[in-house]
């Protein structure tokens, strides 16, 4: 019945039941079978007299005797009772045999586990207006039913009564009702309308036929113009050469990676008392009541955060006094209660997606997909990794950071893989890995995350030397102390002598001091330097500094030979040892007008074998990320895979010509080895 009737919402449906009459009291129905009307309002017109009669000579013929005990019908989402003319229906029923039962059965309201059926026989108004009452009896039920007000209203114990209804579930049944909130395998054969998948092809086909255009026009000019000219041509403008791969390489992504796919929330499983728009997990998880951080729910229908499910917990006030607010999930363990039933949610399966979007989780074949395409609730596409990250006041300094560290791929997937589960793990390295998961998320709800939980870690550690309001705080500060309380935390929990951070990040530098003495000499002061005293100590680097000029000329610091005056009393020599770090992180120092200075670099290709003690030969490096200052704000210019660049600027996400990146204020750099 309840098949039946699911197959034929909205319209309401009608069958017969088979079965037999035990004794006075009890009837027992074996089968049903379904009558081929449907409509609006079912009436006993709708019987169809030949159907019923070559029904159930077949199935006589096959050895089923049993006769026809009463009917059913489904009312689609408004409850069970009987109408005006069902009651018609039903007393039509009782005239063949006064025993007849009228069933019907509610398939919206009926979700998994639950069946809402209800079994109905008139009332003989004819006995009650000549003063007899109805033969009466007692009841072995154990409870009383209490009638919905709809039924009430139509007549319930003044037309018709309402019968108890017992059935006995066999293991087919129970699974059934288990899965009826899954879709039928039929949907699997629908064909899915791709309408907007060929406009979006059809847009990125046009692209890469202009690109390519413009690709043939400049291969021309290159023949028709002087050195000089090709220089200036595409300044300040989209180069074809070099961007032709781009959109090429972009569109054949989205099309061969299986995973960049729309958001699409089934129906069925998105609950009335669930809005997902509403959810946002990147604030501190603490009761919005009384500010514990312990054994927190979220209401899935609002958002807000409770403490506790038990009786006058703040969790179980607040779906008392807002009703509909009944799905709670734990941001713990992750299950799913109702309340104030205080049980657990059978459908906890239908908001995976919310579990996701709460606490990411990455396998090794996950990060080898990365970067994809996503789409978050609004339908609006976003590069997983490349999204913005919320300026809360001033904390414009950490946000570059964030995506700094968040963009070396070593870094950047042991972080992925990292057990927030872990009892040893420090707070510092849990929140920075929770976030770092959020960032190269492809379940978010919104193309952004919000760095609040990360940060509000990082002030109470560094006793508020970098909070929220950071406006004096620059990057550099913040990422030396990040990376040295992250490393040292590391190693103290894995008692080794380096992380993954030293060993993606850290190199070694020979410093050699020679003191020297001024004398005056006509006037004129001149130093000696004092070489039998020179001491030479090995230290290791987080990050190589330098003043402002061409970037090889300012590595010459670095050559074991130049000599850099230190005060009025030692001069200093630098030596790079051998080995370099895979990534090595350059800073630029500001001079105190911090007016802009403008170095040069190809971030293609920086050679750092010469600075090398012993000299090495093909050491090279490429610039994968550099922090700049764009507008009294902090930004940062990422490249991708496909050696496109884009700059972030807080939530602002654009593409931007590598070609101009020299131009930028550029504060830190993080280069790559090749």
């Amino acid at each position: 019945m309840l098949k039946h009737g699911r197959a034929g919402v909205p319209m309401e449906v009608m069958g017969l039941m088979l079965g037999e009459f035990v004794d006075e009291f009890t009837i027992h129905v074996f089968d049903v079978f379904a009558m081929p009307q449907s409509g609006t309002g079912v009436s006993v017109e709708a019987v169809d007299d030949v159907f019923q009669t070559k029904m159930m000579d077949m199935l006589r013929q096959t050895g089923r005797d049993q006769m026809v005990v009463g009917w059913y019908h489904s009312h689609p989402g408004f409850g069970c009772w009987l109408s005006s003319v069902d009651v018609n229906t039903q007393q039509s029923f009782e005239q063949l045999n006064k025993r007849a039962v009228a069933v019907v059965i509610d398939p919206i309201q009926s979700v998994k586990g639950k069946v809402v059926i209800d079994a109905f026989r008139t009332i003989d108004t004819t006995t009650l207006m000549m003063g007899q009452e109805p033969r009466q009896s007692t009841s072995n039920v154990g409870h009383l039913n209490k009638p919905s007000i709809q039924a009430l209203i139509h007549g319930l114990n003044r037309h018709y009564y309402s019968l108890n209804i017992d059935y006995h579930k066999t293991s087919y049944e129970t699974n059934m009702l288990l899965n009826l909130h899954k879709k039928n395998w039929q949907s699997g054969l629908k064909l899915i309308d791709y309408d907007h998948k060929e406009c979006e092809n059809l847009q990125n086909t046009q692209q890469m036929v202009k690109i390519a255009k413009l690709y043939h026009q400049r291969v021309q000019e290159e023949k028709e113009l002087t050195e000089d000219q090709l220089k200036t041509r595409y300044v300040g403008k989209q180069d074809p050469k070099k961007h032709l791969s781009i959109p090429s390489s972009s569109f054949l992504h989205a099309m061969t990676n299986p995973l960049s796919k729309r958001r699409k929330l089934d129906s069925n499983t998105t609950e009335s008392s669930i809005n997902r728009k509403l959810l946002d997990f990147d604030f501190e998880k603490i009761c919005s009541i009384t500010l514990n951080s312990n054994n927190i729910y979220c209401c899935l229908k609002c958002g807000k955060f409770f403490n506790g499910r038990s009786i006058s917990s703040p969790a179980y006030n607040h779906s008392i006094v807002n009703p509909g607010h009944s799905i709670y999930l734990n941001l713990s363990s992750h299950k799913v209660y109702e309340l104030p039933e205080d049980k657990q949610w059978d459908n906890a399966n239908s908001i995976q997606d919310i579990i996701e979007y709460l606490d990411p989780k990455y396998t090794k074949r996950d990060i080898e997909l990365l970067p994809r395409i996503s789409f978050d609730l609004n339908d609006k596409k976003y590069l997983v990794g490349y999204i913005g990250l919320n300026n809360i006041k001033h904390n414009d300094y950490a946000n570059v950071v964030i995506h700094l560290l968040a963009h070396i791929q070593p870094i950047r997937d042991f972080y992925l893989l990292f057990d927030n589960n872990d009892s040893m793990a420090s707070p510092l390295n849990n929140k920075l890995s929770l976030l770092i998961k959020k960032v190269w998320s492809p379940h978010l709800f919104k193309s952004h995350v919000a760095p609040y939980e990360f940060l509000n870690c990082v002030s109470e550690i560094s006793k508020k030397k970098f909070t929220i309001d950071g406006k004096s705080i620059s990057p550099k500060m913040f990422l030396t102390w990040l990376l040295n309380s992250l490393h040292s935390q590391l190693i103290k929990k894995e008692r080794a002598k380096s992380s993954e951070l030293s060993d993606a990040l850290q190199g070694r530098i020979k410093i050699s001091t020679i003191p020297i003495v001024s004398q005056e000499i006509d006037s004129r002061i001149e130093y000696t330097t004092i070489e039998n005293k020179a001491k030479e100590v090995i230290s290791k680097f987080w990050m190589n500094s330098y003043l402002h000029v061409d970037l090889q000329d300012l590595l010459q610091k670095y050559n074991g030979v130049k000599q850099t005056q230190v005060g009025s009393k030692e001069v200093k020599t630098y030596t790079l040892l051998d080995p370099l770090p895979p990534y090595l992180i350059i800073s630029y120092e500001k001079s105190d007008d911090k007016r802009s200075c403008v170095v040069k670099f190809n971030p293609d290709s920086l050679d750092m074998g010469r600075y090398l003690y012993p000299v090495k030969d093909d050491i090279k490096y490429r610039l994968v990320s550099t922090i700049k200052k764009d507008d009294s704000n902090w930004a940062i210019s990422l490249r991708m895979n496909n050696d496109s660049w884009v700059s972030i600027k807080d939530l602002e996400v654009k593409s931007q010509s590598q070609e101009l990146l020299f131009l930028d204020d550029n504060y830190i750099q993080v280069w790559q080895m090749i």
